[in-house]
């Protein structure tokens, strides 16, 4: 039961980290590039 929520606790916070990369590389791309 403590390996579950070990397994469950590692994806949430897999899926955090992903979905701020998302948001991150969003806000990069609306940002105008002043080359």
């Amino acid at each position: 039961m403590k390996n579950f929520f070990k397994v469950i606790f590692l994806m949430i916070s897999y899926f955090e980290l992903f979905t701020s990369f998302i948001v991150f590389m969003k806000i990069l791309n609306t940002i105008p590039s002043s080359d």
